[in-house]
């Protein structure tokens, strides 16, 4: 038997098992009858559920009206007086006028509510989740469940303009109303299955193939109303699944992101060296930029030591006089490259020997070496 999941647009609506080898024609009219008469019970179970809270329905030229307006232009309700339903009425006002308000005792009412209960569950959409197929015999037996509680409630019937009765006699006038645009008719209904139309004069098989276990998702749809539209790639209900997933997800990340604090590895415990340092005892250790010494300080003539002319320099272990060092020496702090100068001048007057001078070269205050003789200190 292949098994037919029927959507009417993206809801589902109810299972169906059909060989494959049925005629397109019957199929449809089969598809179409448990369609609408799943409609017919949700339809009968809605007005059941005003029955048992208000009463029977008031004559069409009454129902709307106030209590003054009613007695103002002397209207009765003689299916009222009639129509009593069992163990006598309790009265509960119907705020929007189209009940007479008698409504059945509590007994009564627990009578209705549980027969409309297993009809609802018996066309439920619930049912395709749990695999279970839907006849026409099901929704018959549905209708006679329903027919059932309105005898034992109402034993005399129900008016005959009361919705609930012209449902039972199919005598319903849906004609402007929004259950009358859900009502397909057989003759203009249409089967569609992978985007192609399901054409009445072939058979099952000639689309699916003869696989009997198969399974196929057919769209019902009026004639006129064009291909139904493609199914989504995945339904809403996993698609709010998926947004919740990724939302909760965010949240985490961001919630490492705040527990992400490396301050703590600053503290003397995160420190992986400290027992080797603690051994050692090279701890409590602090480092200070090295400041520079000066190696000597030099005094340069002024006028300069007998026969030692501007820019040369006086021979090591000769005699200076304090006279002349107290008039033009100036005391300066040379550079490092006059330092070294300086330095290798005296060692080449050292291997020279005494009596032997040597001409270094000359250089200023700020260690600026110039031509010898030039005069640049």
């Amino acid at each position: 038997m292949v098994v037919l999941h029927v959507k009417r647009g993206d809801e589902s609506q109810f299972l169906l098992q059909t060989p494959g080898s049925t005629e397109l024609e019957e199929l449809t009219v089969q598809v179409t009858r448990v369609y609408n008469g799943r409609l017919k019970v949700q339809r009968l179970c809605s007005e059941m559920e005003e029955l048992a809270e208000h009463g029977v329905f008031l004559p069409p030229n009454m129902q709307g009206l106030t209590d003054e307006q009613i007695e103002e232009l002397k209207l009765k309700d003689e299916w009222g007086d009639k129509c009593v339903p069992s163990g006598g009425p309790v009265f509960k006002k119907d705020d929007i006028g189209r009940r007479n308000g008698q409504a059945p005792n509590e007994k009564m009412k627990q009578v209705l509510k549980k027969t409309i209960e297993e009809a609802k569950a018996i066309i439920s959409k619930r049912q395709v989740e749990a695999g279970v197929c839907v006849t026409t015999e099901m929704l018959k037996d549905a209708l006679d469940q329903l027919r059932g509680a309105v005898m034992i409630v109402y034993p005399m019937g129900l008016p005959p303009y009361d919705p609930i009765r012209m449902e039972f006699e199919d005598k319903e006038d849906l004609s402007g109303t929004q259950a009358g645009l859900n009502v397909i008719k057989e003759s203009e209904a249409q089967l569609w299955w992978a985007a192609k139309e399901l054409r009445r004069s072939k058979k099952l098989s000639d689309y699916v193939g003869k696989n009997e276990k198969t399974k196929i998702i057919v769209k019902i749809q009026q004639r006129g109303q064009g291909a139904p539209a493609r199914e989504p790639i995945i339904s809403s209900e996993e698609q709010k699944q998926l947004m919740l997933y990724y939302h909760r997800r965010q949240e985490e990340l961001k919630r490492l992101e705040e527990d992400d604090d490396d301050s703590c590895l600053n503290s003397p415990w995160a420190d992986s060296t400290a027992l080797k340092r603690h051994f050692h005892g090279v701890k409590d250790i602090k480092w200070r930029p090295r400041t520079h010494t000066p190696r000597c300080v030099h005094s340069s003539n002024a006028g300069g030591s007998p026969g030692a002319g501007p820019g040369r320099s006086q021979e090591p272990g000769a005699p200076s006089g304090p006279s002349t060092q107290a008039a033009g020496a100036q005391a300066f702090e040379p550079s490092a490259a006059s330092q070294d100068a300086l330095a290798g001048s005296w060692s080449q007057s050292r291997v020279a020997g005494p009596g032997t001078r040597h001409r270094a070269p000359a250089s200023d205050s700020r260690g600026r070496k110039g031509p010898a003789g030039s005069g640049l200190m």
